[in-house]
């Protein structure tokens, strides 16, 4: 159960949780947010942030287990930590992969879902499909955070929805890379 649960929180940091402009630029908002995560699984807390400078994060957290995520678009590289054992990845990240503004979406040949109230925000939906699965998303009309996505993949849907967000970055801390962490893979 644990694998699926960081495979999904992996799919949704890499995938959808950072939302970008442009491959060149990065959530110039800064932000500190929560959502609930729904999937198989069953559900979870999620924080995603922005320090406005680049860097994204996205905590995972059931139970007693946690995971971070740390996006840099400025190096494109995103840090997954696995806070329990002490571990850490780091793997390529393609700001491209994230991006929810028009020109990236036709990309991906979405189609527009057009513009809604979404947790009592004013949004833009996209729908579309990827390798595996499909993704419905929908994201401030600001362009600079998530309010809600829903995704399919390998059988498992997943739903995130915002339920608070705050102005500012969240502490510097929150974007460090402990330096006791063991990496792994790759």
């Amino acid at each position: 159960m644990r694998i699926k649960l960081v495979s999904a929180m992996l799919l949704l940091a890499v995938g959808v949780a950072p939302v970008a402009i442009a491959a060149d630029k990065y959530p110039k908002k800064a932000y500190d947010a929560t959502y609930e995560m729904v999937g198989s699984t069953g559900s979870s807390t999620v924080r995603m942030g922005s320090d406005g400078k680049g860097k994204t994060l996205m905590e995972s957290s059931s139970g007693t287990y946690k995971t971070t995520t740390i996006s840099d678009y400025n190096a494109k590289k995103a840090t997954s930590l696995l806070h329990a054992q002490k571990m850490m990845t780091v793997m390529p990240f393609d700001p491209d992969a994230s991006a929810t503004d028009e020109e990236s979406m036709k990309k991906k040949n979405a189609k527009s879902l057009g513009v809604k109230m979404v947790a009592g925000r004013n949004c833009k939906g996209w729908s579309y499909a990827f390798k595996g699965g499909d993704s419905e998303v929908w994201s401030d009309v600001s362009g600079d955070f998530l309010v809600k996505s829903t995704t399919n993949s390998s059988g498992t849907k997943t739903t995130m929805t915002l339920k608070s967000i705050k102005d500012g970055a969240p502490p510097a801390a929150a974007f460090a890379i402990p330096a006791d962490y063991k990496k792994i893979g790759q």
